[in-house]
């Protein structure tokens, strides 16, 4: 309890408080008073309940909607340089939030008997009881998404609708940050023509992987309005070398959102680094960012975090460094990668879609647009475009939410919903076609060694060659290609053998393969070996483009 006030003059303490000094059940709520312009906020303390603060404050909190609670954790909408950011509330911010949006006072007991209310600053102790309390998490809003944009969302009566600035409680709590002028009254004709002219400058190895890059454009308005209630598969986006427009397209897929997505860099010597991406992962679900992207992977991707959160139960434990853990909804994230040479377990293939990109030739001309690039263009008009996939939406909603009957994937419902809008919306072809020997390829060490290899012999102008493991050594060595399991500053006869340990299983059922647009066949020759004074077979591999 406070000390005894030495002075019993009231001027000193404010106003006698004429009730005596009992504690009043928890739970009954007196009219909030005004002080100072601001709502009076007793603090706890021998004459006032824990709870019974708690209740008064964070009632008035949750009205200011700044104040949310993310799992079982308190957080705080603030304003960073890279913009709006839900952030824990620790108990030091606590102590200055309760400053600025309270009035703060405490019962004090007079010398002469009785007590009185006086100014007092909120103690470390009181702060961290009262961020521990029930009333947290019965009073602030559930919070899980802060989009910049618009969310097409369905009502309480299935009608669907555009959820603009502010906060709503459907789909676990999002707080729309801007406003945006969405045009509902867009043909769906229209609609179609004009997201299909801003990838007109996109080389893509197949039309299938056209449609896939479409599903992109569409599939995070579906994600963000739960309007398909499923899991959505992580968006790959491959290409065959650099600067080919992997990341371009992950900027203007954002774009079009208002978004700027939550980059998570994995170099290689992160990896090393025992729960490191997993961290780096929980921040950025933390951060409620509706586009996380894990940027220019190299090697393989291995997280169980990513692949529960992708599909999983719908909940993931995450945690901020040096902070507790909690259990955080995942249901709001659109995941993508890019890479130009991703590994993959077989589960994480699994979940993926991949978009594969070839580079455009060098002198090959690009649109041209008022605003300068297509980047520009499409900040420029992003309530143009986002509205125009609100019409794409808006058409298949009208005819029923359909789906058609592909199976090709491990997420029937995602690749169902977008197989059809694409095929009978956007009429382009169906959506998996070829795509399950590119999971098998990305989840296989030996098929993505070889596609590197192919990417750098196409390079070099060697296709149609026959070449050797020795050939290959000497392309893997120029181009910085990793051999798998070889050791590093290994002779170029254990690189060699390592090589063809590599392709070996590879060719066990036939002596041609396919991998990503190349056709390899390998050829066996014997080739006297005056070391060994006798013929030895020597293995040759062609590589070839293969023909549409």
């Amino acid at each position: 309890m406070d000390a005894v006030l030495e002075e019993a003059g009231v001027g000193d303490v404010g106003q006698e408080i004429g009730a005596p000094a009992a504690l009043l059940p928890p739970g009954i709520r007196e009219p909030i008073n005004i002080v100072d312009g601001k709502p009076e906020l007793i603090l706890p303390n021998d004459h006032t309940y824990i709870t019974e603060c708690a209740e008064r404050c964070f009632l008035q909190l949750a009205e200011t909607k700044r104040f949310f609670r993310q799992g079982s954790v308190t957080v705080e909408l603030v304003e960073c340089s890279e913009g709006p950011k839900l952030v824990e509330l620790t108990v030091e911010a606590f102590r200055s939030r309760l400053e600025s949006h309270f009035t703060l006072r405490s019962f004090v007991a007079l010398r002469g008997g009785g007590i009185a209310l006086r100014q007092k600053l909120c103690s470390q102790d009181n702060a961290k009881a009262l961020l521990a309390t029930e009333a947290a998490l019965k009073y602030l809003p559930p919070i899980q998404a802060t989009p910049n944009s618009p969310v097409f969302a369905e009502d309480e009566a299935g009608k669907l609708t555009v959820l603009n600035q502010g906060y709503h409680a459907s789909g676990g709590g999002i707080y729309v940050l801007g406003k945006r002028n969405i045009d509902t009254t867009i043909e769906t004709s229209t609609a179609v023509k004009e997201l299909l002219s801003i990838l007109e400058d996109f080389s893509f190895l197949s039309e299938s992987d056209k449609s896939r890059c479409v599903a992109g454009l569409i599939s995070p308005a579906l994600r963000f309005g739960r309007l398909l209630d499923t899991d959505f598969p992580l968006d790959l986006c491959e290409a065959d070398l650099s600067q080919t427009g992997k990341s371009f397209r992950m900027k203007l897929i954002s774009q079009i959102y208002g978004e700027r997505p939550f980059v998570v860099v994995l170099p290689s010597e992160s990896k090393k680094g025992v729960g490191s991406l997993d961290e780096s992962l929980s921040e950025a679900l933390l951060s409620g960012q509706p586009f996380i992207v894990l940027e220019n992977v190299r090697g393989q991707i291995a997280s169980q975090l990513l692949e529960s959160a992708i599909r999983g139960e719908g909940k993931v434990s995450v945690r901020r460094a040096y902070s507790r853990t909690t259990l955080i909804d995942t249901d709001h994230v659109y995941w993508m990668t890019t890479s130009n040479q991703a590994q993959m377990t077989p589960d994480l293939a699994n979940r993926s879609v991949i978009t594969r990109l070839r580079k455009r030739q060098f002198d090959a001309p690009f649109k041209e647009y008022p605003e300068g690039n297509l980047l520009k263009h499409v900040e420029a008009l992003s309530d143009h475009y986002l509205s125009c996939i609100f019409a794409v939406i808006r058409e298949w909603h009208a005819c029923g939410k359909c789906r058609t009957q592909e199976r090709r994937h491990d997420f029937r419902e995602w690749s169902q919903t977008l197989d059809w809008i694409i095929q009978k919306v956007f009429e382009l072809p169906p959506l998996l076609e070829g795509h399950r020997a590119e999971q098998l390829r990305i989840s296989s060490v030996g098929l993505s060694f070889l596609r590197d290899v192919a990417l750098v012999v196409q390079k070099a102008g060697d296709c149609g060659e026959n070449l050797s493991t020795t050939d290959l050594a000497v392309f893997c060595d120029a181009e910085g290609i990793e051999i798998p399991k070889c050791p590093p500053g290994a002779d170029n006869g254990v690189v060699t053998r390592r090589i063809g340990s590599v392709l070996r299983p590879l060719f066990l059922e036939s002596e041609t393969i396919e991998v990503e647009g190349f056709v390899v066949r390998r050829t066996k020759t014997l080739v006297y070996n005056e070391e060994r004074k006798e013929n030895v077979e020597n293995k040759f591999y062609c590589f070839e483009p293969r023909r549409e």
